[in-house]
């Protein structure tokens, strides 16, 4: 009598060779990821680069309203003492010469004097190598041509002439007022992080 032998042999289970595709597929996102957050990085940071050197900007223009100040306060001496001559680094009696962003070029702003932005228009003047704070410089040119000194304001000199005013009466006196002269205001402002401004403004005496 023959004798049936059971198999004990476990059937083969086939496996599928691993080519490692999924793990190249999530080092490529890896790296894609890495370099978006750089990328992003890079932006935020550039971006409040920009904000702070556009605040920074803002914030010389209007330290120019000192400059503008310290000009009008001292008018009334250069116009007592020096109107027909120039004081150096700050005064011209004649119009300038002007780039093509219209800014007198005879300006040594390293010889400028420099004051503080505080509002108080005085002759205190700050050391201009401080760059924590904000320097505020400014030079006048009178807006006459010609050979000094000046004749002929009307002719020579950009004026404004003021309107008639008398009385109404027939036959009243007409009163006229004189004419002013205008001065054009070059204001530069230096702050932190070499923040640069230059201002122009005009003046009428």
């Amino acid at each position: 009598m023959v004798k049936s032998v059971k198999n004990t042999r476990q059937p083969r289970v086939r496996r599928d060779r691993q080519e490692g595709a999924v793990l190249f597929i999530a080092m490529i996102s890896l790296v894609v990821m890495i370099l978006a957050a750089i990328a992003l990085m890079r932006a935020t940071g550039t971006a409040g680069t920009i904000s702070g050197n556009m605040a920074f900007k803002e914030a010389a223009t209007q330290a120019a309203d000192t400059g503008v100040e310290l000009a009008f306060a001292a008018m009334p001496n250069i116009i007592s003492t020096s109107v027909e001559s120039d004081i150096a680094n700050q005064y011209f009696a004649t119009q300038q010469p002007v780039d093509s962003k219209g800014m007198p070029t005879t300006i040594d702003w390293t010889k400028v004097a420099c004051h503080d932005n505080s509002g108080n228009p005085s002759n205190a003047t700050i050391s201009c190598s401080d760059k924590s704070s904000y320097r505020v410089q400014y030079v006048i040119d009178r807006q006459c041509t010609g050979t000094l000194p000046i004749v002929n304001i009307v002719n020579q000199c950009v004026v404004q002439s003021l309107q008639a005013d008398g009385s109404h009466k027939a036959g009243g006196v007409n009163f006229t007022g004189a004419t002013k002269v205008f001065y054009r205001v070059t204001v530069r402002v230096l702050g932190p992080r070499d923040t640069s401004s230059l201002v122009q403004a005009s003046l009428s005496f």
